[in-house]
């Protein structure tokens, strides 16, 4: 990566995160936390007393960012599906901690950990998928749900761009065929390294996240 490319990059992240900032908040949750599915289906667009009746008191700690991700999964049972990315499921105990906000947020955020230069999920991030699922049917059918994929900055935009979006089409398919979420209910994009959450480095491992956020149009 040469000068010109970093100075660029940072360039370019510092707007959009500007542009982000300007969105609202994003809770992001670390790789050993286990999303609150009420919570999940609060920042979707359910109603706080929807969410309510159908779970329980938030128990996770949350930390509060500005940005916009995606991340990529696979399916559900180990069979390929079109994307051509598999997947398998855990079943190891995350303990939750006390929640420290519960001011709503725009989105949230999942650190989901994916196959060097691939679209190809790991295995122990899908237990926070599944809460992802879980709280998109407490947010209910009419509910819709962006699923927003970024990178760092090494490699090129395009690639970046291309991989941001495989992997955020990879999550869509895990939520569908492992949950039987709708396919409707969910809408994809990619953008690449253009919105990292770490403005100071853009080519911060942190910066590789998947995002939630409701839908809009």
């Amino acid at each position: 990566m040469n000068t010109r490319k970093l100075i660029a990059t940072s360039l370019i992240a510092a707007f959009a995160s500007a542009a982000a900032h300007a969105g609202g908040e994003v809770v992001y949750y670390n790789a050993d936390e286990r999303p609150d599915p009420m919570i999940v289906a609060r920042i979707l667009g359910a109603k706080p007393a929807q969410a309510a009746t159908e779970a329980q008191t938030p128990t996770i700690r949350t930390r509060s960012i500005r940005t916009r991700s995606i991340h990529l999964i696979q399916t559900a049972d180990n069979t390929p599906v079109d994307t051509g990315f598999t997947a398998e499921s855990t079943d190891t105990a995350h303990e939750a901690a006390p929640v420290t906000s519960e001011a709503p947020a725009e989105g949230f955020a999942l650190p989901v950990q994916f196959a060097f230069d691939s679209a190809s999920i790991q295995p122990s991030a899908t237990f926070q998928l599944d809460a992802v699922a879980e709280g998109i049917r407490l947010a209910g059918v009419d509910v819709r749900v962006k699923i927003e994929g970024h990178t760092d900055a090494v490699g090129s935009d395009e690639y970046n761009r291309k991989l941001s979006l495989a992997r955020a089409k990879a999550v869509k398919n895990y939520l569908v065929y492992r949950h039987g979420i709708s396919p409707d209910q969910l809408v994809v994009e990619g953008y690449g390294e253009a919105m990292p959450i770490d403005t100071g480095n853009p080519f911060a491992p942190r910066n590789r996240r998947v995002e939630f956020r409701a839908a809009r149009g």
